[in-house]
């Protein structure tokens, strides 16, 4: 029933769509008089019903409605993350910059979690940086952006930006490295791929092998989260706040190289 949600409101829109124009029909008046004179016959009259009703249903009439739905629906998620971001910088005390263009999946609508491409401008100043947007268009979104990426917005305000975390990413990436191999040879994932840092850590994106594709995708992350934690906090006395682990569909990183996530796993505190 989860994966249904999405299409909880489109199916809404539809049915009260098809009402609207049921009840504004220009030929609604001769419709109720024959209604009314054939009330005596129950099956004549639900036979009338079903007729009138299945004429809203042609095919032209449908896709034309879906197609605007789809695009109601992403004009308001569009606006909506432009407004999460503008208070993003508010939160981030970064004044004058003007949210521009965004670039994100035409599916975002249906879609919980991916990555909005957000133009930024100052004077003749402008660039561009990855927004995490997760969340829905009636649950509200959550935006977030990584401190790479919020470097960037403060380069065209002018001003210095430092980095959070205490550890060095040339020292931390190294670490990481050498103990995400090892969990290679151990037979728990297939690939990693570092994705990012910010001011919790490393973002880190997993292939889990095959072995543990069926056990619990939370539980899996979590435990090499965990691991990697230890070994960079305690063992290497390497100073993060979190690691996020982040394992992906196989199928569609493997091929398409496209990141779809199918669980995540934390450690640490932030």
């Amino acid at each position: 029933m989860a994966d249904l949600a999405p299409f909880v409101p489109l199916a809404a829109f539809v049915l009260g769509v098809l009402c609207v124009l049921l009840v504004t029909a220009p030929d609604r008046r001769a419709q109720l008089v024959q209604l009314r004179a054939t009330a005596g016959n129950v099956a004549h009259l639900r036979h009338r019903f079903r007729e009138a009703f299945l004429g809203l249903f042609t095919l032209k009439r449908v896709v034309y409605l879906i197609v605007l739905f789809c695009l109601v629906t992403y004009i308001w998620t569009y606006q909506s993350i432009k407004q999460e971001v503008r208070g993003l910088l508010q939160e981030k005390e970064i004044e004058g910059v003007r949210v521009g263009s965004l670039v994100m999946p035409y599916s975002a609508f249906f879609r919980s979690e991916y990555m909005a491409d957000t133009g930024f401008s100052k004077s003749r100043k402008r660039t561009r940086a990855d927004i995490s947007v997760s969340g829905r268009l009636w649950s509200g979104f959550d935006v977030h952006i990584s401190e790479i990426e919020l470097a960037k917005v403060n380069k065209i305000v002018g001003k210095a930006f430092v980095f959070s975390y205490l550890t060095d990413v040339k020292i931390l990436r190294p670490a990481i490295n050498k103990h995400m191999k090892k969990i290679v040879r151990n037979k728990q994932i297939d690939e990693f791929k570092i994705e990012t840092f910010d001011n919790r850590g490393p973002y880190v994106l997993v292939v889990l092998s095959e072995k543990n594709r069926g056990k619990d995708v939370k539980a899996v992350a979590t435990e090499i989260a965990e691991s990697l934690h230890t070994n960079l906090t305690k063992t290497n006395k390497l100073k993060v706040n979190q690691v996020v682990i982040k394992v992906v569909d196989p199928e569609q990183y493997t091929k398409n190289n496209r990141v779809k996530v199918v669980g995540r796993g934390t450690a640490g505190q932030y």
